[in-house]
């Protein structure tokens, strides 16, 4: 016997066990051997797949329940860090909270030492005004007391060792003209570093007229702060310093 009779024996022989038939066979193209089955074994067959694929339901729900379980973690992780993070935000916000106080109180003191100091300012500014009415008159003294004229008071602060601002505040103070100290004082600078400088020169190097020049140097000789020795070609000037 042949291991193609005995396979086919036993399909006759277990069809008609599970199924109470025997199996057809169709000769064709492609042969068929269709094997029936009892109504029982195919229910059993329904009710199995279904329980597998309720089994497959239950495992995915069980796997998406511990899915969500392994996030509640995290999500309570997340809520703790919240709940850590507000006090200290609110701590935050009472600290800014405290530094407006105390800027609002800085502004205040600000605003209460503005407010005095413009109380003071129109006091202050009466006393310069005093000051300012005061200084005529002490000028006015000055110039009473001194047994001198404008033009000597100027050649004599020509001679002073102060600085070039303060003989500037004297002038003012004696009410003399500018232009009249400038002009002579450049000449006394000039004779100081060329001693053997001639009149002409003079006029040439300050930008001047010869007969506005020769009158400065008339004057500055007539007040006793310059003069010629030798001849007027082979001179030369001296300035005399003021004695201390």
């Amino acid at each position: 016997m042949s291991f193609r009779d005995f396979g086919v024996r036993n399909l006759f022989k277990y069809s008609k066990c599970y199924s109470g038939k025997e199996p057809e066979f169709a000769e064709g193209d492609i042969f068929r051997i269709v094997v029936p089955l009892h109504d029982d074994y195919v229910k059993y067959t329904t009710q199995a797949m279904q329980r597998t694929t309720q089994v497959v339901q239950e495992t995915t729900q069980a796997m998406q329940n511990t899915t969500q379980a392994k996030q509640e973690p995290t999500q309570a992780t997340e809520n703790t860090t919240q709940a850590v993070q507000e006090p200290t935000q609110a701590t935050e916000n009472t600290t800014q909270a405290k530094q407006k106080t105390t800027q609002a109180v800085k502004n205040t003191t600000q605003a209460k030492q503005s407010t005095t100091q413009a109380k003071q300012e129109p006091t202050q500014a009466m006393q310069k005004t005093t000051q300012a009415k005061q200084e005529p008159t002490q000028a006015t003294e000055n110039t009473t007391q001194d047994p001198q004229d404008t033009t000597q008071l100027a050649d004599r602060v020509l001679l002073e060792s102060n600085s070039e601002k303060d003989q500037i505040k004297r002038l003012m103070l004696y009410g003399i003209k500018m232009n009249e100290y400038m002009t002579k004082r450049n000449i006394v600078d000039l004779i100081r570093k060329e001693p053997e400088i001639s009149q002409k020169q003079i006029a040439e190097r300050l930008n001047l007229n010869l007969n506005t020049t020769k009158y400065y140097i008339r004057k500055l000789k007539e007040s006793g702060i310059i003069e010629r020795e030798g001849s007027p070609q082979k001179g030369k000037w001296i300035v005399r310093e003021q004695e201390n």
